[in-house]
């Protein structure tokens, strides 16, 4: 399989919103929720990273005009520790979801030597923002997963007050997770910026291979890109685990700090590309790709296919019956990400599916092919049975 330049392309929006005010609730054991009040303003219309609309009230994130509804979780009797406890009071802001909440964790709060913008608060540049957790409204968690958004894209923006994967870990916590979306260094796609033919990368051996794992590990390997270990995925997940442990949080894996193995994790667009990459290299319960993985491969000693280096290394940590993928036919990147999936070992209606039509996001509001592989609502049992399996 061949792939031209125009078949591996990158779609992502920006969104521009006023951020609605929302007080922090707290969760107890004891079934109470205190300190949950504060009406919703109206937002104006946009959209956030990788396509999904950010704006407007009557979403998915808005249940009950905008006004979070968070049902108490924990599992309390007998006196032991619960297996599930959150304080929502440590949130910047906290959204109702059908199946929990969305809580937004500013980055600096879990070491002052972490950045929440990559320019500044009130000209947030590509990547950072804050962290979304969700927690489900169930007793227990089943574990940690972890979602890695797109390029560009930021779990949450307080100048939106949009958490911009809002769909996809609503489907999460319905499944009685932990999720963490990590605010994490992508200001650049590393495989349309950083490594693709037309850029200096594309003369790199390993070009793609070398930049995922500095912003995974934060260790020096790459020559095209720079990511400090303060702003690297394992620091700032390690930091954010840390922060709820130490202010009474309780679930499964909390006090663990960075452990992939035991671990679910998931990435849209380019962030598909680092759940495989953690799930190739490190190892993971299991690993979902929705609209994505591929990286070019670059010019040197390129291999029998089409596509970057790390792919064609022999063996994985993660087998391949823990692997799945959903990608919608009309994404313009659809050819690669199937060619992808091949060299992966995945087969089509066993480990990566497929879905053909036009599609709306929660807002009821048309969605491009790329985006709907996570916005889209309508999708969750093609997700789910990629996914959740």
């Amino acid at each position: 399989m061949t792939h031209s330049d125009t078949e591996i392309r990158a779609l992502f929006r920006t969104s521009s919103v006023r951020r609605r005010p929302i007080l922090p609730c707290l969760w107890l054991t004891s079934l109470v929720l205190l300190g949950c009040s504060g009406a919703a303003e109206p937002v104006p219309p946009g959209q956030g990273a990788g396509g999904e609309t950010t704006t407007g009230t009557g979403g998915l994130d808005d249940v009950g005009g905008g006004q979070p509804q968070a049902s108490a979780t924990g599992s309390g009797g007998g006196g032991g520790t619960p297996e599930l406890l959150a304080d929502l009071s440590l949130c910047e802001a906290v959204h109702n979801v059908e199946h929990g909440a969305l809580c937004a964790i500013r980055p600096s709060d879990t070491d002052p030597a972490i950045r929440d913008f990559n320019i500044s608060p009130t000209t947030p540049g590509p990547g950072f923002g804050f962290h979304a957790v969700g927690v489900p409204n169930t007793d227990t968690a089943k574990g940690i997963w972890v979602h890695f958004g797109g390029s560009f894209g930021s779990p949450y923006l307080p100048t939106s007050d949009k958490f911009a994967s809002r769909v996809w870990l609503n489907d999460i916590l319905g499944e009685g997770y932990i999720v963490l979306q990590v605010a994490y260094s992508n200001p650049q796609s590393i495989s349309e910026s950083i490594c693709n033919p037309q850029s200096p990368g594309y003369q790199v051996d390993n070009c793609s291979g070398d930049a995922r794992r500095e912003v995974l590990e934060g260790v020096d390997v790459s020559t095209e890109l720079d990511v400090p270990f303060e702003d690297s995925v394992n620091r700032r997940l390690d930091r954010l685990l840390a922060y709820l442990h130490d202010s009474g949080w309780s679930f499964p894996g909390i006090a663990e700090g960075v452990d992939w193995p035991s671990w679910w994790v998931s990435g849209h667009s380019q962030g598909a590309g680092h759940a495989y990459y953690v799930a190739k290299n490190y190892g993971s319960v299991f690993a979902c790709h929705l609209g994505g993985p591929y990286d070019y491969p670059d010019a040197v000693a390129p291999g029998a296919s089409p596509i970057a280096d790390w792919y064609l290394v022999p063996g994985s940590a993660t087998p391949v019956e823990k692997l799945g993928a959903f990608v919608v036919t009309s994404d313009p990147f659809y050819s690669g990400f199937v060619g992808a999936y091949g060299v992966m070992g995945l087969e089509q209606g066993v480990h990566w599916f497929d879905a053909t039509g036009t599609f709306t996001n929660d807002l009821g509001e048309e969605v491009d092919g790329h985006a709907a592989s996570i916005a889209a609502p309508e999708l969750a049992p093609q997700r789910a049975q990629a996914c959740f399996r």
